[in-house]
């Protein structure tokens, strides 16, 4: 042990640093050193205590946090000084005392720092802020310790293992011989107790409650038997054993725990891999990574007390020395000194901030990227500059949004014509939450639908942006979403929906409110059922998640509908904003002086009258005005703006012809581009940038090099000749049509305006792309020189082939020829193209010009090809130039490649393609041209699957007799298959009528198709009925026995359950797991918590049905316990004793469930609601007797419980 200082070295000898929290700890410290050194002289900024010695040949030195500062912060105030007066330290120990949480766990223990799974060694659990209910914060892992200390820690696990005995009680009894340490050795009196979690810790009578802090006590002075006064029916039994080392995760934070709450709620947050808790360890990791030592002195619960804190610091100390007894020397000395690790060393005199650092904060970037690359904030931004100051006022002031902004989790509707200002309005409201000083605990998300942007604006974009603009409000990232992150990121793959919306729900939580504003929402998609599933989900989330949701939309049915029941507010209709708008702008119209007030008065009360509320409309009936120069042609042109009986898009289309027709008028190089730049923005695959569209335009045929006019196509010039129909947002650079009605409206009249419009976007494309330079040079995303010199490439080699898809080829043979050109110069014939999946951009396609040809369907170029490739020959997928004719849907490409000999193997791959696309008429070619002949594709029954309509399910029914009851790949049948995929009852009604089996089974889950329908969350009760009526087994089961009734209740399906009920379902039917449709639903009642009555009258059914009220589970759980059980499963600790839970149990103990049944392991009721300090749960289930028999005496505890 340590001798009298010996020598003095310098303060580059010391190469291993000791850091204590309290002077005990230090003791105990230096009574295992083998020799004590001469102190050493501390720099003015540091005010440290040292102690110098060393161990098995290491020099230490060897820290204490002064008296009372015990944390995160201290220590860590303690490293830095430490590191910085002693430069060679290039290992660190955190050694002392700690409180035990794993039960495995017991006092007189050692834990040491480890990683487990997932988890670091030292996970950092708060930031020093509790919450109400027992919560805190969690902020994530910390840094790594040196690699040589990690090593030695594996080579000691394993000699511990087995191979020989630790050396800790030696080192302590040899540390006992000297006088005065009796207090280090393991207490005789004070008791090993590990009290159950529900029993609180009891004072005598008269005893002041205790101090939380940890300042030293003199346990001589304590009460040998602290716990007397507690009920000792309450202990844990466990044998007694010697001392233990455990290896595994310490979590560590800035408070003390005595609460058995928030312990073991850190304990399970950890995935229950946290051996015990203190309050140092997380302040040192990152400035100083080291091992952390604990000796076990209380179990982090209202019984803590002073007892075995020395002899905890004692046996952490002697592990230490152990440790440093089997690290070699020089792999110390290769590990690099810790100061140089941090790169910058903080002085700091008296307290230290948390410090993110840079590799931090990239981390979080990079992961909120991962979650999603669209970002909102330039749209915000762009609307916030195109606002009129003022405009929006009336909706901030009203009644409704100051409800909505007061009462937290509700919604507000605002509907409102085309062309109103809604997406002004949005960004109003935006701003305004955002100026409301939202604290730490508040949060504020928005999404932005753009018709223009839909095939990248999917339910899962748009679900992960909302999840990606509330994680960016915490720091570190909340758990859920660095959890999806490392689940997905590593094996390149996507969170599922699922996964996506349970995430949302998670980061919600963390906050006390959520403001969500989504603007457009009838912009989210074209298709019907899309746009309905984004508004279920929409309130769902904001049920789940108890949102604030603001919505703006046109006054569409499907969308008014799904928010009847909350509040609703329309666009202002006395067009307060509009004249707003005209006031400031109608000024600038008039070019003359003459009359001009009153004309400008004239203007704003004719125009405001007959834009009827619709911004878009003010502005180009005022912009009509602009080439007006005499008085009489402006009061001519107000006289004209009226729409007395015209709807809203006859009112658009009569305003845009007007406006195309001054376009036309234009000079004639004026209307050229004009037509074309709006041919682009009608028809362009994605928003284009100005700079893009300018080098686009600049593409004439047989260019070659690329040589732009300084001068070219600027934006302002392209606003102009578009007479208002574009728009240029500033910040992002992105030109766009000024509205979605715009491009409806040019769609639908592009035969009139620009007939050619993708031969002119094909032609520019295919130019660019051959300009010398890109057609000799790799041009992929890591040549940044080019992606500047050619900001148009990317565009053009992604898009120019489904812009090609939409030329006829017969009226046009130019376009041909570009495109034959192009191909016959790529080098090697080896075409490489974006193959689009699901209108996103997927991966890259080698092919070959024959194989383009033969997809784009123009035969023309297909000749022209077959003199440099084969007719058969192989893409780098191993398909044919007859497979994409195929893909493409080009029926006369196929007959014309099969005519000119191209081999149609047989297989039903390419008629599948062919079924796809409803193309009935190119799937009898190619079964007519099959080698297999006609008679091998009746039993080919996969093949129905694929019709997309019903007239293409009669022509295989009926004209190829294709069998409706053969099994697929797996052994479903067809119907089991369209029950997956499709939705029309239309559909599934013709299989039943053509032989299908209602009740037919697939061989991997046995589920019929009554199981899905209550299974997949699309179908709602008619699909059920239906079935029902066509004679639908109600019992049948599953291969785990779960029956359409599970199926229904599992997936909040209650309409339907009922609808079972009702038909004969079986309401006790159980699986091979024993689950009964009334434990689900009981788990159901308790997740759903206040919005819970439909699940409790579907209860009631259940029972008054037949549900057996003690039906129980292979874990021995009843109604009851299930119920109680998912609460703490999904930490919702919050709802533990909430009126809601108490109505789903006083429900289920009405009904006959016993309140005395017991799972497997012992467990009751009642024992779970004591352990979890559920006190209005305890006298709820006290209330009732065996057999649910009431007690009358405490009829007044079940009143004040419920």
């Amino acid at each position: 042990m340590e001798s009298t200082a010996s020598r003095q070295l310098q303060h580059n000898a010391y190469t291993v640093g000791w850091v204590c929290a309290l002077s005990k700890e230090m003791t105990a410290a230096i009574a295992m050193l083998d020799e004590v050194h001469m102190g050493l002289t501390s720099p003015p900024n540091d005010d440290n205590s040292y102690q110098l010695g060393s161990i098995g040949g290491h020099n230490i030195v060897i820290a204490c946090l002064p008296d009372g500062g015990t944390g995160t912060t201290s220590a860590a105030t303690v490293a830095m000084k430490m590191i910085s007066t002693f430069q060679s330290v290039r290992i660190g120990l955190m050694v002392g005392i700690g409180g035990g949480v794993s039960k495995k766990v017991h006092l007189g223990d050692v834990v040491v720092s480890c990683p487990d799974g997932d988890l670091p060694g030292v996970v950092q659990w708060d930031m020093g802020k509790a919450e109400s209910g027992g919560k805190f914060k969690h902020t994530g892992s910390l840094s790594k310790p040196p690699t040589s200390l990690r090593t030695t820690i594996t080579k000691l696990k394993a000699y511990h293992g087995g191979l020989t005995e630790s050396k800790v009680p030696e080192y302590l009894q040899q540390m006992l011989k000297h006088p005065g340490r009796d207090k280090f050795a393991r207490p005789q009196h004070a008791k090993d107790i590990l009290f159950k979690s529900s029993n609180t810790h009891k004072n005598a009578p008269d005893d002041p409650v205790e101090d939380d802090t940890d300042e030293e006590v003199d346990s001589d002075d304590m009460d040998q038997d602290g716990c007397k006064f507690c009920d000792k029916t309450q202990v844990i039994k466990r044998s007694e054993r010697p001392m233990k080392i455990h290896y595994g995760v310490i979590a560590s934070g800035n408070q003390v725990i005595k609460d058995t709450v928030v312990r073991d709620r850190i304990y399970h947050q950890f995935d229950s891999k946290v051996l015990c808790v203190e309050m140092e360890a997380a302040g040192l990791m990152d400035s100083f990574p080291c091992i952390v030592i604990r000796g076990i002195c209380d179990y982090a619960d209202s019984h803590k007390n002073n007892g075995w804190q020395e002899h905890a610091a004692a046996v952490a100390a002697a592990f230490a020395k152990e440790l440093l007894t089997y690290l070699p020397q020089r792999d110390v000395e290769v590990e690099k000194p810790v100061e140089e690790m941090l790169h910058k060393i903080q002085n700091i005199d008296g307290h230290v901030t948390e410090i993110v650092s840079a590799k931090d904060q990239e981390t979080t970037m990079k992961i909120l990227e991962w979650v999603t690359d669209i970002n909102f904030g330039e749209k915000y931004s762009d609307c916030l500059k195109k606002r009129l100051e003022g405009t929006g006022e009336w909706l901030l002031n009203s009644s409704e949004y100051q409800k909505w902004l007061a009462t937290p989790s509700q919604i507000l509707l605002c509907s409102g014509m085309p062309g109103a200002g809604k997406t002004i309005i949005s960004s109003t409201v935006i701003e305004h939450l955002e100026s409301q000083s939202l604290n730490t605990d508040t949060a504020l998300a928005y999404l932005y639908c753009d018709y223009n942007k839909k095939n990248h604006q999917t339910i899962e974009q748009l679900m992960l942006n909302l999840l990606k603009q509330l994680a960016w409000h915490k720091h570190p990232l909340p758990v859920a979403v660095t959890a999806l992150h490392n689940q997905h990121a590593l094996k390149h793959t996507r969170p599922q929906l699922k996964q996506i919306m349970e995430a949302l729900r998670m980061v919600a939580d963390e906050f006390s409110r959520v403001f969500v504003v989504v603007d457009a929402l009838d912009e989210y998609s074209t298709q019907h059922e899309s746009r309905r599933d984004f508004v279920n989900r929409l309130l769902t989330l904001q049920d789940k998640a108890h949102l604030s949701l603001f919505v703006t939309s046109r006054p569409i049915t499907e969308i008014t509908d799904g928010f009847l029941g909350h509040g609703h507010i329309t666009m202002n209709s006395n067009g307060m904003d509009i004249r707003h708008y005209l006031s400031d702008r109608a000024p600038g119209v008039i070019s003359f002086t003459a009359e001009k007030e009153t004309l400008l008065d004239e203007i704003i009360k004719t125009i405001s009258k007959a834009s009827k509320g619709m911004f878009l409309l003010a502005a180009f009936q005022l912009d009509s005005l602009k080439d007006k120069v005499r008085k009489r042609d402006i009061e001519a042109a107000l006289t004209k703006m009226s729409y007395p009986s015209q709807s809203t898009k006859e009112i658009y289309e009569s305003v845009y012809n007007d406006t195309m027709e001054r376009i036309c008028c234009q000079l004639p190089g004026h209307k050229k581009w004009a037509m074309q730049v709006l041919g682009w923005l009608t028809y362009n695959m994605r928003p284009l940038k100005v700079v893009e569209l300018q080098h686009a335009l600049e593409m004439e045929p047989g260019r070659t090099t690329l040589e732009l006019d300084e001068n070219m196509f600027q934006a302002d010039y392209l606003s102009s000749i578009c007479a208002g129909l574009v728009t240029v947002e500033t910040i992002s650079g992105t030109i766009q049509l000024v509205h979605y009605t715009t491009q409806e409206y040019l769609r639908s009249f592009t035969h009139r305006w620009f007939p050619k419009i993708h031969s002119i976007i094909v032609t520019s494309c295919v130019t660019y792309i051959s300009l010398q330079e890109l057609s000799t040079s790799l041009m992929d995303e890591s040549n940044d020189e080019l992606q500047q010199k050619y900001p148009f490439y990317d565009y053009a080699i992604r898009s120019w082939l489904d812009h090609a898809l939409h030329i006829s080829w017969e009226e046009d043979n130019t376009t041909a020829q570009v495109i034959l050109s192009y191909l016959q110069k790529v080098p090697n014939g080896v075409v490489m193209y974006w193959y689009r999946v699901k209108d996103m951009w997927y991966y890259q396609r080698r092919s070959t010009g024959l194989h383009i040809a033969a997809g784009l369907g123009c035969q023309t170029i297909i000749l022209g090809m077959l003199n440099h490739h084969s007719i058969d020959e192989r893409d780098s997928h191993g398909q044919a130039p007859l497979s994409y004719a195929i893909d493409m849907g080009q029926l006369g490409a196929a007959q014309f490649l099969v005519e000119l000999g191209a081999e149609f193997e047989g297989d039903n791959w390419a008629v599948s393609h062919a079924l796809r696309r409803n193309n009935i008429t190119m799937t009898k070619l190619l079964i007519e041209h099959s080698s297999l002949g006609k008679a091998a594709f009746t039993s080919m029954s996969s093949l129905l699957i694929n019709a997309q309509e019903r007239q293409t399910l009669e022509s295989l029914v009926h004209e190829l007799g294709v069998e409706v009851n053969h099994p697929i790949r797996y052994g479903p049948k067809a119907i089991n298959i369209f029950i997956e995929k499709w939705r029309s009852i239309d559909m599934v009604r013709l299989l039943l009528d053509n032989g299908a089996d209602v009740n037919s089974q697939d061989t991997l889950r046995r589920v019929t198709p009554l199981c899905r329908v209550c299974e997949i969350h699309a179908y709602d009760v008619e699909m059920a009925k239906f079935l029902i009526e066509r004679k639908a087994n109600v019992n049948s089961a599953d291969y785990e026995r779960r029956t359409p009734l599970i199926f229904a209740v599992s997936n909040g399906k209650y309409d339907v359950a009922r609808l079972l009920l009702e038909a004969g379902a079986d309401a006790s039917a159980a699986t091979r797991d024993g689950e009964t449709p009334l434990l689900v639903a009981s788990r159901e009642a308790v997740t759903n918590g206040t919005n819970n009555a439909p699940i409790l009258e579907l209860i009631e059914v259940l029972f008054d049905r037949g549900a057996d009220p003690n039906t129980s589970n292979k874990k021995g759980e009843t109604p009851i316990l299930a119920a109680l059980g998912v609460l703490f499963r999904q930490w919702r600790y919050d709802a533990r004793d909430s009126e809601p839970v108490l109505r789903v149990i006083k429900l289920l103990l009405e009904n006959g469930v016993s309140v005395n049944a017991a799972r497997r392991d012992g467990t009751t009721a009642l024992s779970v609601a004591r352990e979890h300090g559920m006190h209005k749960m305890v006298a709820l289930l006290a209330s009732y007797d065996r057999e649910g028999d009431r007690h009358s005496e405490s009829e007044d505890n079940l009143s004040e419980a419920c």
